[in-house]
C-alpha cells in the first residue's frame, strides 16, 4: 500500500466498489493485450504516443461503466479533508494521513519507536485499498499509542536510534583513519556551502551518499554509538550497522500530533449519523 491515506464518504460503497473493480479488471486486460500486440514486454517499453493511444481506450472503458475517465465514481465519492482543530498547521488533516516510505516518514518512525504503523491501527483487509475500518477500535489503538509515546518521553526521555550502514559505497575514498574521514567531511561541507551560496533557499541540508550521512543545517546531538547489525527479512543475511542515539523531542511531538489527528478523524466519523458510509482509501 502507498503513501496517502484518505477518508471518503460513499453513498453506495458496494456499488461503487463493484464498478471500480470491474474497471480495474478490464483496464489490466486492455494494457496486457495492447502491450503484447505491440510486441513489447512491459509498460516501460512503450513510447509516449503508444501509451496515449492505449490511455484513450482505457478512458472509454471507464466512461462506459459510468465512472470518470480515471475509473472513479465521482458523484458517489466525497473526499473529507479538514484542518485539524488541535494542530491546524500540520500537513495531516482530519481525513488525510501521509504514511510515507522514507526513513523520516510516519510509518518508519512510529514502527521504530512503538512497533506500530497505520496499517496496524486500521487493519486493512489484504489487497483492499478501500475499506470500512472499525473506527471505535482504531481510536482505542491510537489513544494507547499516544499514551505509550508520552510514557516513553516521561520515563526515558525523547531518545531514538538512527541506523547507519557501515558498508561504504564510495570505494575510491573509503577512509582508514580519522584524518581521511575529516577530509571527506570538509569536502562535503564545502560542496554544501557552495550550493547554499548559489541557492540560499536550498532545503536538502541533511542527506546521505556513498560516504555516509551528513547533517549540515542542524547537526545531531549524539549521546552514543552502539555496534550491531541489521538483518534482511527476505534473505536472512546480516550486515554490520551502527546505531546512533540522539535526542529528538521534535520528532516525538510530530508523531503525537499526527496520532491526535487520527483520533480527531475517528471521532469525526463516529459523530456522523451515516458513519457506515465512511471508508479509508489507501493510495495504490
Amino acid at each position: 500500500m502507498g503513501l496517502d491515506v484518505s477518508l471518503h464518504r460513499f453513498e453506495n460503497f458496494d456499488n461503487a466498489q463493484a464498478l471500480m473493480d470491474e474497471y480495474n479488471e478490464k483496464s489490466d486486460k486492455l494494457w496486457d493485450k495492447e502491450i503484447k500486440k505491440l510486441k513489447k514486454e512491459k509498460y516501460g517499453d512503450l513510447t509516449e504516443d503508444q501509451k496515449e493511444i492505449i490511455r484513450e481506450k482505457d478512458h472509454k472503458i471507464a466512461l462506459g461503466l459510468g465512472l470518470d475517465k480515471y475509473g472513479q465514481l465521482e458523484n458517489e465519492d466525497e473526499t473529507i479533508n479538514i484542518d485539524s482543530k488541535k494542530h491546524p498547521k500540520n500537513y495531516w488533516k482530519i481525513g488525510y494521513f501521509r504514511s510515507s516510505y522514507n526513513s523520516g516518514g510516519f510509518n518508519n518512525m512510529s514502527y521504530k519507536l512503538m512497533s506500530i504503523k497505520l496499517y496496524d491501527i486500521f487493519s486493512p483487509p489484504d489487497g483492499e485499498y478501500h475499506f470500512r475500518p472499525d473506527w471505535e477500535e482504531a481510536k482505542k489503538i491510537v489513544e494507547d499509542a499516544i499514551y505509550q509515546l508520552k510514557k516513553i518521553i516521561k520515563t526515558s526521555g525523547a531518545f531514538r536510534a538512527i541506523e547507519f550502514d557501515t558498508q561504504s559505497f564510495a570505494k575510491d575514498k573509503t577512509p582508514s583513519k580519522a584524518t581521511e574521514a575529516l577530509e571527506i567531511f570538509n569536502e562535503e561541507r564545502k560542496s554544501y556551502l557552495t550550493r547554499k551560496l548559489k541557492n540560499p533557499k536550498i532545503s536538502f541540508a541533511s542527506y546521505s551518499n556513498g560516504y555516509g550521512e551528513f547533517y549540515m543545517k542542524e547537526p545531531l546531538k549524539i549521546f552514543g554509538f552502539i555496534k550491531g547489525f541489521k538483518q534482511f527479512s527476505f534473505s536472512g543475511e546480516k550486515e554490520p550497522q551502527i546505531y546512533a542515539i540522539i535526542n529528538d523531542v521534535e520528532e516525538y511531538d510530530y508523531l503525537i500530533e499526527c496520532l491526535e489527528i487520527v483520533v480527531e478523524t475517528c471521532e469525526y466519523v463516529l459523530k456522523q449519523k451515516d458513519s457506515d458510509k465512511y471508508h479509508l482509501g489507501w493510495s495504490a
